[in-house]
């Protein structure tokens, strides 16, 4: 018998994933990264993939897929071990068609995951909440597979 989830609970994890997403960016921006897209969705074929981030390092002239996986700092299970074989080759896929709609020329790319956790830091002098968020960044988390090139 499948459960199903709350329209509540799944706007929750939705609007959690949003403010994971808004964290990663401005982690990136901070060290010199530029977002060209986010929420990129696949143009082409019926399957519709999404990029999370896709950002440029000038610095390492190199472009990177970043996909950004939040959880609540109660969590058991890293973020990063979401990114399965299939989310992986979906991110391979729709990387490729972002590549072929921006007109890219050859470009070297490099597939990181953002993990971020979000935890509550209490203040007994205000007696109120606030969220924190902690960023884990695993660059170069997978790769093309061999023989798979862009350009």
């Amino acid at each position: 018998m499948k459960h199903q989830v709350s329209s509540d609970k799944g706007l929750e994890s939705q609007a959690l994933g949003l403010k994971g997403e808004l964290e990663a960016s401005r982690f990136l921006q901070k060290r010199g990264y530029r977002i060209l897209d986010r929420n990129y969705r696949e143009q082409s074929g019926a399957r519709k993939g999404e990029l999370d981030l896709v950002a440029y390092s000038k610095s390492l002239q190199l472009l990177c897929f970043v996909e950004v996986k939040t959880r609540t700092g109660d969590s058991w299970i890293r973020p990063a071990a979401a990114v399965n074989l299939k989310k992986r080759k979906m991110l391979i896929r729709t990387s490729m068609d972002y590549l072929r709609w921006r007109k890219f020329p050859r470009v070297s790319v490099r597939f990181d995951i953002i993990e971020v956790w979000k935890t509550e830091k209490h203040s007994r002098i205000f007696r109120r909440s606030r969220n924190v968020f902690r960023i884990q960044h695993i660059e170069g988390a997978f790769q093309l597979p061999e023989g798979m090139m862009y350009g």
